[in-house]
């Protein structure tokens, strides 16, 4: 465990419990972009986008996985 969340040691899948939540704090971090992005308030467009790319690196932390090294893979 990682800051009280699930970080394990080799690549695996998630339970459903853990990627059901993860899955909805992408979609409220994506919603809160598109909201920020819409109002034209550039600032807090990039507070959003780091907020997304954080959940989206905790799914990867979750399954094993190291967020930087999947990027350099595609």
């Amino acid at each position: 465990e990682v800051f009280g969340q699930p970080a394990p040691v080799s690549e695996e899948w998630v339970s459903d419990d853990r990627v059901d939540l993860r899955f909805e704090l992408i979609r409220e971090e994506l919603e809160e972009l598109r909201e920020s992005y819409d109002e034209g308030d550039f600032l807090n467009t990039v507070k959003e986008l780091a907020d997304l790319l954080y959940v989206v690196n905790g799914l990867a932390v979750e399954m094993g996985l190291d967020g930087d090294e999947i990027v350099q893979l595609v």
